[in-house]
């Protein structure tokens, strides 16, 4: 998994591709590989949210901060809620 995380931009990558990422991981049987899962997920939504600050920085247009102030949310509170599947998963070991 962290080969193909080095190879591609996943900064590129739409929120629903990582999130489909995010949920196949919570489907696996074994704990280790769900947890090198989510992690990577996580990863890759924290990446999105820097860009998205980044890209929120720049704009000009109401319009357009506002649409992306959105996204920049709902990115946050799926990570918000990935972190928290995570340390419950730690807990469990």
């Amino acid at each position: 998994i962290t080969i193909i995380c080095v190879r591609f931009n996943f900064q590129d990558m739409k929120t629903s591709s990582i999130l489909e990422t995010l949920a196949s991981a919570l489907d696996l049987n074994n704990t280790k590989k769900k947890k090198e899962a989510l992690k990577t997920a996580l990863k890759k939504l924290k990446k999105k949210e820097n860009s998205y600050r980044v890209r929120l920085d720049e704009l000009d247009n109401d319009d357009d901060r506002a649409e992306l102030k959105n996204k920049l949310k709902v990115v946050k509170a799926q990570r918000k809620k990935g972190v928290k599947a995570l340390r419950e998963l730690n807990e469990k070991d």
